[in-house]
């Protein structure tokens, strides 16, 4: 199970690191329109930190 839930995590890992080599700001939600994650771009377009972003509502 530790190895299936590391699987997990490090798909997680590489799936920001794409997310955060897109140039243009870019927001991952869910299913119920909630921010999972952000680009680093969204973050220095919108002067937000994750703190303000993450968990939001859209």
């Amino acid at each position: 199970m530790e190895d299936f839930y590391r699987f997990l995590r490090n798909g997680r890992v590489r799936a920001q690191g794409i997310v955060d080599t897109v140039p243009d700001p870019m927001l991952v939600l869910d299913q119920n329109l909630l921010i999972e994650s952000a680009s680093r771009a969204f973050f220095a377009k919108f002067n937000l930190g994750p703190d303000k972003t993450i968990g939001q509502h859209l």
